[in-house]
């Protein structure tokens, strides 16, 4: 029975991750990418997102840039570039011509005659001034010279800074370590969806925060798929946010909590995650433990948008 409802429970998750994906962002022309890392080059504050995901045979390499200076490598340290480090990653994206490279690489499979065929997928996708731009390799096919030359290049350059690097113990080392300014509210990744007891008559919700960028969107498995609404986070909100999280001890709550409603809470910091599933045929935990869900649950759901910082 439980693992049925496991499934279900499941099954509309990954239909809610699938709804509320952004379309934010237009595809660019190569001219206009290439105006664009120009003016990050010339400017020092100018912000811009960049994902480099490598798989070499098993070896899996990744970087995520955030504003254009906060660097995390293989999900698990963060880095803060310097002004020179950040020129030399921009110069290298244009150094390759990576505003000319092709969406996909690998459309056919590599030529049986050569020998021991690399198997290489590799991912560059950047968001930047409104436009966005990914190039992806297939794995086990065709391989572009190009684009893994420059997914290595990026990611060998930033990893020679991974001492200067933070990480964080556990989820609530992490949560902790944003609330004190450590490490970057960018860092917070959190996915919440909330369907009420009745959904066939009312609308449940997602919530999403990734990248420091709040959205919400109505949600009823089957009925509705509401557009996502996205905003910036403001200081304020984020500081809410990470306080309920902490005073809930959420890291330390049971994985499986009763309430009326289906709820599913995911929250990761640097690679540490944890979710929680709450529905009303699951047991309740200690009167402690449902209260702090309860309330933590109150608080997400009535993000402000705006607030007073706490004094």
């Amino acid at each position: 029975m439980l693992k049925s409802v496991f499934v279900s429970v499941m099954c509309i998750l990954l239909l809610a991750q699938y709804a509320e994906r952004s379309t934010a962002g237009e595809t660019a022309s190569d001219a206009a990418l290439t105006a664009a890392i120009q003016a990050a080059k010339d400017d020092p504050n100018y912000s811009f997102r960049l994902d480099v995901n490598c798989n070499n045979d098993g070896q899996i390499r990744s970087l995520g840039l955030y504003r254009g200076r906060i660097a995390v490598l293989n999900r698990t340290r963060q880095v803060t570039l310097a002004p020179d480090e950040r020129m030399a990653l921009l110069d290298s994206l244009l150094d390759a011509g990576f505003p000319d490279f092709e969406e996909t690489y690998g459309g056919r499979p590599k030529n049986e005659k050569q020998e021991a065929p690399l198997k290489v997928s590799c991912r560059i996708a950047l968001e930047i001034a409104g436009m966005k731009k990914t190039s992806v390799q297939l794995f086990d096919a065709e391989q572009s010279a190009d684009l893994l030359g420059l997914a290595d290049r990026i990611l060998d350059d930033v990893e020679k800074l991974a001492e200067t690097g933070v990480e964080a113990s556990d989820l609530g080392d992490g949560l902790d370590k944003i609330a004190r300014g450590i490490l970057a509210p960018d860092l917070l990744d959190l996915r919440l969806v909330s369907l009420p007891a009745d959904a066939q008559t009312q609308d449940g919700y997602i919530l999403r925060v990734e990248a420091a960028v709040i959205s919400r969107q109505a949600y009823a498995p089957g009925r509705v798929i509401g557009t996502p609404q996205a905003t910036p986070m403001t200081n304020c909100q984020m500081e809410l946010m990470i306080d309920a999280l902490r005073d809930s001890s959420f890291d330390a709550l049971p994985q499986n909590l009763h309430r009326a409603d289906t709820t599913e809470l995911d929250v990761g910091v640097l690679g540490h995650r944890k979710s929680i599933i709450a529905r009303a045929g699951f047991p309740a935990a200690s009167n402690e433990e449902q209260a702090a869900f309860a309330t933590l649950m109150d608080k997400l759901g009535e993000q402000p948008v705006d607030c007073q910082p706490s004094q």
